[in-house]
């Protein structure tokens, strides 16, 4: 009888311990995903990958903007996959002021891709929306980018 309390702890420490399991494996396969995407501008177009990545949780219909430096001259292929896959997704530059700037754009199911040569060097923003209303089911999504 002493061994309940002990069993009904270790029930609940693993039950704790699933979403986080699920949200990692979510994270290593979304940007396991962009990394293939990326990976096709680097092969084919001579695209170096920037060291780092962003990984974040995102549900249907929600934005996450993200600001980088870019250097004037260069150009860059921004890289985004969502797991699971939410449907479609948009990607969105834009200047240090917030205006969007006219892009290259890729879409491939859960994965999408805005291409750009930047004007000048400084901070840039980057959004990305889940515009694809399968589920509510929250989405992990990551963000890597290439540049020559």
């Amino acid at each position: 009888m002493k061994l309940r309390p002990l069993y009904l702890l270790l029930l609940c420490a693993l039950g704790a311990a699933f979403p986080v399991l699920a949200s990692e494996e979510q994270a290593v396969a979304a940007r396991s995903s962009a990394f293939d995407l990326a990976g096709a501008f680097s092969a084919n177009d001579g695209y170096k990958l920037r060291d780092g990545f962003y990984a974040t949780p995102l549900k249907p219909g929600e934005a996450k903007i993200f600001k980088v430096n870019l250097y004037a001259g260069n150009s860059y292929w921004f890289c985004v996959a969502a797991v699971p896959a939410a449907g479609a997704m948009e990607v969105v530059l834009s200047d240090e002021n917030g205006k969007p700037l006219p892009i290259q754009q890729y879409h491939d199911g859960s994965r999408a891709a805005a291409g750009i040569t930047a004007a000048y060097s400084g901070s840039y923003y980057v959004k990305i929306t889940l515009t694809g209303e399968k589920s509510s089911e929250v989405s992990t999504v990551c963000l890597l980018y290439a540049y020559k």
